[in-house]
């Protein structure tokens, strides 16, 4: 009796094992190829690292910021619903009674559960879902830090005009930030109204603000390792990367998407946000 007990405690040691590591493996997986699925779809930026090096070219970088905003709201879609990517494996948000109980003001999840890996369909669908309204939540932010850049590169030849230099520095990242969260916001939100987006992305960018200096160095290190070695850092790198702003946006935006959960009556919203 104790040895079959024995072996039985064994074979589930094994057993766990196994799901431990096919679990590791398709987390890596997921968040490599997310990042490959957002190198392509973030092809204008990535092609400025290699073709735009030039300070005159600030122009180019601002276009190809605008245009890779949906490739980063498809990302972020990804690394909201992928089965493997749950805390502690929770699948509970996927019911079928939650998500079609769903009320349209939430998003409907972007990855199938029953596919725990799937990630090239899912990303395009969401970059096709998103797209227009990623472009329209980036637009103004992204014409402004271009205007402060302008502004940067003029004031280099005046006599004290380097004392605004930090200060329009800050300004142009905490707007980096805003598009960032408001990116989050708007794979959360269907239906929300450009005004609510921006406005909302400013605050929480704001109510967080010390949340820019991990986002900053996280995103310094990538341009060095992509600078350095690109043929390493961009397909193995980038997807990590963009988790980490991910999780620096949705962590500022947590607040917000916590208090309307809260606030719904729909039993689903709370158990899609893990309120219940």
């Amino acid at each position: 009796m104790a040895s079959g007990n024995q072996r039985g405690n064994q074979a589930e040691k094994k057993r766990r094992i196994v799901d431990t590591v096919l679990l590791v493996g398709n987390t890596i997986y997921v968040v490599i190829a997310i990042g490959i699925a957002a190198l392509i779809g973030c092809l204008p930026l990535v092609l400025c690292f290699f073709f735009a090096h030039n300070v005159s070219c600030w122009p180019i970088w601002a276009l190809a910021a605008w245009l890779s905003c949906p490739g980063l709201a498809a990302a972020f879609a990804l690394f909201r619903d992928s089965p493997v990517l749950q805390p502690h494996g929770d699948l509970g948000r996927y019911d079928e009674e939650v998500v079609g109980n769903l009320p349209d003001w939430v998003a409907r999840p972007y990855v199938p559960v029953g596919k725990e890996a799937a990630v090239w369909k899912p990303y395009f669908r969401a970059w096709a879902h998103l797209a227009g309204r990623s472009l329209l939540v980036g637009l103004a932010p992204i014409v402004v830090i271009a205007l402060f850049v302008l502004d940067i590169l003029l004031l280099r030849g005046v006599n004290g005009g380097f004392v605004a230099v930090p200060f329009l520095i800050v300004l142009c990242v905490l707007l980096a930030d805003t598009v960032l969260v408001a990116l989050i916001l708007v794979t959360e939100y269907p239906k929300a109204h450009y005004g609510s987006l921006m406005r909302n992305g400013f605050l929480l960018s704001v109510r967080r603000i010390w949340m820019l200096l991990f986002s900053v160095l996280i995103a310094v290190g990538y341009g060095l390792g992509v600078e350095a070695k690109a043929i390493i850092v961009l397909p193995l790198a980038t997807g990590f990367v963009l988790y980490c702003l991910w999780a620096s946006a949705r962590w500022q935006a947590k607040t917000l998407v916590d208090r309307m959960a809260a606030e719904s009556d729909s039993a689903a919203v709370k158990r899609f946000y893990r309120l219940v």
